[in-house]
């Protein structure tokens, strides 16, 4: 017979199992979304216009195919500060461009 201490326990450590596993699921996520989306030796031309926003210029990326979620790559652009440092031109992506680039 199993005493209200040891079901409470049991609970938690259930709870924090599922805790981790989450995590780990969307740390995964976010790992595959940032990383390289583009077949082997493509590259895609973007043009940034002045006042194009982080997110529109994710969702093309990500149209092109360059990036996996515009989504992602917006929230990342904005918590790292590079939202702020994109400046108009062409930009030509390829494969093994990385998001910071």
């Amino acid at each position: 017979r199993m005493t209200a201490g040891r079901i409470i326990l049991r609970l938690s450590l259930g709870l924090l199992a599922l805790v981790v596993l989450g995590a780990g699921a969307a740390y995964g996520y976010f790992v595959w979304a940032l990383g390289p989306s583009l077949p082997k030796g493509k590259t895609v031309l973007i043009s940034v216009r002045q006042g194009d926003s982080a997110a529109s210029i994710a969702r093309r990326l990500e149209q092109e195919g360059a990036i996996r979620s515009a989504r992602v790559f917006t929230f990342y652009a904005r918590r790292k500060g590079l939202a702020a440092k994109i400046r108009p031109g062409d930009y030509r992506v390829r494969e093994s461009d990385s998001v910071q680039r």
